[in-house]
């Protein structure tokens, strides 16, 4: 799937809803065509017709709606979500509902412009003297990348939009965030809108891997009186193939509780022969690991001093690369 990134585009300003209140029709009379009511109910058709100032053909519009009915002697408002704005018109005309009291607003939408969004009374309720009537106006895509999901699809199903979602992990980027969409950032808004978002890293124990050279598997260990599950345990020098996959580090090192109370060393770790991290540990010291291996090949960690223990060493990074990585 080829998705467009969407984080450099321009986005156009977006419009605001024009609102206006229809005035009584002076000149042209609108001739509506009633015809013959039926056993069981009356069904009236109508057809208008349509002209715009460059002279398109008339077009025709047909829609059945009930005969007006009146709740107290009120008109009652029809529902007109979903149809035309012409068809709306003319069902709110027929029910009774004056022309003039119809509050009209575009709101850009990926519906159908002229598509009949929101109205305000509902269908059903009694005239109150205005019905507001919320109508699709052409829309733009707008700015989604590093939006959170949940964000950007509220949003966008607000605008009418159906959301379709694709999760994908991305070096860096916060679960749950937008990464790219389909139309991209400044393009007409379209019915379905498809997003990339970014998924949480998957995670593998250090200790459950292969060492090219020593990362001796200590099993449970105690730090500091804090007990730990896993562990990996490094005299002078440990090292892991990678693969370019692993995002993250994490650990907790320092000097096992059974070893001699007067031990120290100092920890470095490295990424293809490059310092990436250097900490100096003691007895009932340890300290936190969290190293950015992104892009790493060779992991490399070396003790100067006495032996540490890496507690529940956990690397993270793409799914599909912790699955190949060699396994105790």
């Amino acid at each position: 799937m080829s998705i467009e990134n969407d984080e450099e585009t321009s986005v156009p300003a977006p419009r605001p809803a024009r609102r206006w209140r229809r005035r009584a029709a002076v000149g042209g009379v609108l001739v509506l065509g009633l015809a013959a009511s039926f056993a069981g109910g009356a069904v009236v058709g109508w057809r208008e017709a349509l002209r715009t100032d460059s002279g398109r053909a008339p077009e025709t519009v047909t829609v059945a709606v009930g005969s007006a009915a009146a709740v107290g002697g009120a008109a009652v408002v029809p529902d007109v979500r979903g149809l035309s704005r012409a068809a709306a018109e003319q069902a709110l005309a027929d029910a009774g509902v004056p022309l003039v009291a119809v509050d009209l607003a575009e709101v850009p939408s990926a519906l159908l412009p002229g598509t009949v969004l929101r109205q305000d009374p509902p269908g059903g309720a009694p005239f109150g003297g205005t019905v507001a009537v919320d109508v699709a106006a052409p829309g733009v895509m707008p700015q989604v990348g590093g939006r959170l999901l949940t964000e950007v699809r509220a949003e966008l199903e607000q605008l009418g939009a159906e959301v379709l979602v694709d999760f994908d992990y991305a070096d860096g980027a916060p679960a749950g965030t937008v990464l790219a969409a389909e139309p991209a950032t400044g393009l007409p808004l379209t019915p379905q809108v498809r997003l990339r978002a970014a998924q949480a890293p998957a995670s593998v124990f250090l200790s459950e891997l292969v060492a090219l050279t020593g990362g001796g598997s200590g099993g449970k260990t105690s730090l500091n009186g804090s007990d730990y599950d896993q562990s990996v345990q490094v005299g002078s020098k440990a090292e892991f193939l990678l693969d370019r996959g692993v995002q993250r580090l994490t650990a907790t090192v320092g000097i096992p509780d059974r070893a001699n109370a007067d031990s120290a060393a100092t920890v470095v770790v490295s990424g293809d022969r490059r310092e990436l991290r250097r900490v100096t540990v003691g007895y009932g010291r340890p300290q936190p690991l969290d190293v950015d291996l992104t892009g790493v090949l060779r992991l490399t960690i070396e003790v100067d001093g006495d032996s540490v223990v890496l507690a529940d060493p956990l690397v993270l990074g793409r799914p599909e690369v912790l699955d190949r990585l060699e396994r105790r």
